[in-house]
C-alpha cells in the first residue's frame, strides 16, 4: 500500500478497504456460505405480540425468523432462504401454512414471495430482479379462520470490523486519518523512517505480530498514532479483525483470484458524465480494461459487486451499497457518501448497532478491494504536486 503526501480521510463502515500492501491478494469481508441474520420474536407491523383475546389469533406459534443469503450477496441468481422457528411442537402445526413476505428497507409495501407447510421451517426463493440492498422479511402462519403472530427480521450485508485490513506494510503508511480500527498482518521488523508520519487512527491498531516502534510512538512528536492503543500478536480475542486462517490455523491474508471474482459478482455501477456530449459509464458485473470513475460533479451509483479487470482511478461522491474490485485502485481525491452513517457513538457496541441500523435503512456504504494495491493521494488542482499525482495515476492505469 502506498500513501501520498496529502491527507485523505478514511472511515469505517461507510468506506472499507481490504488491501494487500505491496503484494498480491485481496478479500471481501464475507465469504462464508451461510450468513444468517435473525430476529427473536420481533412483532411485525400491526402486531403487538401480546395476547389479543381474539380466538382466531394464535400469538404463541412463532418464536424467531432467520434469513440466509449465500455469500452475503444478492443478485438475480441468488437463492434466499427464510427460516422460521416455531414456539410449539410440530404436532400443533398441522394444517398451518407459513406465508413469507419481503420488502426493501424503508419501504411500506410487503410482497408475498410464497407459502409452505409450517413444519418445513424454511422457504427458499430466487431473488430475481428485486433491489439488491438491505431488506426485511416476515413470516405469518395461517390456516382457514386463524392466523399466528407475525415475526420479522432485517437483512443487510455483513459489516467488516476494520476500516483497513492490510498485509506486510512495507511502504509508506502516513498522512492519513482513519476513523475506525486498522488490522495489519505480518508487520515487518524494519519500516521506512517516514512511516506513520501524520498517521491518525481514531480507533485501535491490531497486528498479528509485533508492531514496529514507530507505529506505537508516532512521529515526529512521539504521540501515539491510535487513540485506542494497539494490540500485538492479536488472534481475534475481542472481536474478529482478521477473517481468515490457513490450513494450520494461522491467521493469513485471505487469497482471492480473478476467476473467483468473475464468477461471483452480480452488481451494477453507473458513473455519470461530467461534460455535455460525454457518455455515462454503466458497468454490469464486469468491466474489461481500466476505468476512471469521477463522482466529483454527480455521485456515482453502486449496487452489489462489480469487477474492473484493469486498474481503477476513483474520486468523488457515491451513493448505494456495494463493492468495487480491481487490479489496482488509484484514489486521487476524497470519497464521500451521499447518505453518510456518521457521526457514530463513541462506544464500540453502540457504534456497531448504529452501523447495522444504518445499512438496514439504506445509508451508503462502499467497499474497495484490490488484487495488487490501493494507492491514495489527494488530487487538488491547486495543491502542490497535484499534476504529478494525476499523471502518475492515469499513466499507471493506462488511461488518457
Amino acid at each position: 500500500m502506498m500513501w501520498s503526501s496529502h491527507t485523505v480521510k478514511l472511515s469505517a463502515v461507510g468506506l472499507t478497504w481490504l488491501v494487500s500492501a505491496c503484494s498480491g491478494g485481496s478479500f471481501k469481508a464475507t465469504t462464508s456460505k451461510k450468513n444468517l441474520q435473525s430476529s427473536t420474536a420481533t412483532p411485525g407491523e400491526g402486531d403487538s405480540g401480546a395476547k389479543t383475546g381474539d380466538p382466531s389469533k394464535r400469538d404463541d406459534l412463532l418464536k424467531a425468523v432467520f434469513v440466509e443469503v449465500p455469500n452475503d450477496t444478492l443478485g438475480p441468481d441468488a437463492k434466499v432462504t427464510v427460516h422460521w422457528e416455531p414456539n410449539v411442537p410440530d404436532n400443533e402445526l398441522d394444517g398451518w401454512l407459513a406465508q413469507v413476505e419481503v420488502k426493501p428497507a424503508g419501504s411500506s409495501t410487503w410482497e408475498v414471495v410464497g407459502t409452505k407447510d409450517a413444519k418445513a421451517k424454511e422457504y427458499t426463493f430466487p431473488w430475481g430482479d428485486r433491489a439488491t440492498g438491505p431488506f426485511e422479511s416476515r413470516v405469518t402462519l395461517v390456516r382457514p379462520g386463524e392466523t399466528s403472530n407475525v415475526v420479522s427480521t432485517a437483512w443487510a450485508p455483513t459489516i467488516f470490523n476494520a476500516a483497513i485490513l492490510t498485509r506486510t506494510v512495507q511502504c509508506l503508511f502516513c498522512h492519513i486519518k482513519v476513523e475506525g480500527d486498522v488490522g495489519g498482518i505480518e508487520f515487518p521488523d524494519q519500516v521506512h523512517s517516514a512511516s506513520a508520519t501524520g498517521l491518525a487512527i481514531l480507533g485501535k491498531l491490531y497486528a498479528t505480530n509485533a508492531i514496529p516502534w514507530i507505529f506505537k510512538t508516532g512521529v515526529p512528536n512521539g504521540s501515539p498514532v491510535a487513540t485506542n492503543g494497539f494490540a500485538e500478536n492479536y488472534a481475534n480475542a475481542e472481536k474478529k479483525i482478521f477473517p481468515k486462517r490457513d490450513e494450520n490455523g494461522v491467521i493469513d491474508f485471505p487469497k482471492i483470484s480473478r476467476s473467483l471474482i468473475r464468477s461471483s459478482v452480480e452488481g451494477k455501477l453507473t458513473s455519470f458524465a461530467s461534460t455535455n456530449g460525454a457518455r455515462d459509464n454503466v458497468i454490469s458485473k464486469i468491466h474489461s480494461g481500466s476505468l476512471f470513475i469521477d463522482g466529483s460533479q454527480k455521485p456515482f451509483e453502486i449496487s452489489g459487486e462489480v469487477f474492473v479487470e484493469g486498474d481503477l482511478v476513483l474520486r468523488g461522491s457515491y451513493k448505494g451499497q456495494g463493492t468495487i474490485y480491481a487490479k489496482n485502485i488509484y484514489i486521487i481525491g476524497d470519497l464521500k457518501a451521499l447518505k453518510s452513517p456518521f457521526p457514530f457513538p463513541s462506544t464500540e457496541d453502540a457504534a456497531m448497532d448504529h452501523a447495522r441500523a444504518s445499512l438496514a435503512k439504506g445509508d451508503d456504504a462502499l467497499y474497495l478491494a484490490a488484487l495488487d494495491q490501493i494507492w491514495v493521494s489527494e488530487y487538488d488542482e491547486k495543491g502542490i504536486g497535484a499534476e504529478s499525482t494525476r499523471r502518475f495515476a492515469f499513466e499507471s492505469a493506462g488511461i488518457e
